[in-house]
């Protein structure tokens, strides 16, 4: 039920040829969030968002088996004047790996008779925290 670690999933996206021709067309695009929802026996899929300043639009990819463009040029929901950060995927300070056994130690802790069903992880750059890991269970 838990999420596969983010940046082999990242860079198997990164390396492949669909994204390597889209992001040749969209060079001014940035790396804006990445989400996995995960459940028992459910697909392992991340989806990664780039978001296209000029046009206030994201294109989303999934990356599960394989690599496919889930939404392109979408409408990005978010406040009016709320400016869309880049993710540095270098300057990610702490795993999932390593957030998830702080939330599972949390849980145990405040929890212990909750048995969450899926995992729900949000990496976003927020103006005032920096880049985050958003779990929800």
């Amino acid at each position: 039920m838990e999420p596969d670690e983010f940046k082999p999933a990242f860079e198997r996206l990164t390396r492949d040829s669909l994204f390597a021709k889209w992001k040749a067309l969209h060079d001014s695009c940035y790396f804006s969030y990445a989400l996995s929802m995960s459940g028992e026996g459910e697909e392992q899929l991340w989806h990664f968002g780039f978001y296209d300043k000029a046009e206030d639009r994201v294109t989303s990819f999934s990356v599960g088996k394989l690599v496919s463009v889930q939404e392109e040029s979408s409408e990005v929901f978010k406040a009016q004047g709320h400016i869309v950060k880049e993710i540095e995927v270098d300057k990610i300070k702490i795993s999932l790996k390593d957030v998830l056994l702080s939330v599972k130690a949390f849980l145990k802790e405040n929890y212990p008779s909750e048995i969450p069903l899926k995992v729900i992880v949000n990496l976003m750059n927020s103006e005032e925290l920096g880049t985050v890991w958003n779990v929800s269970f």
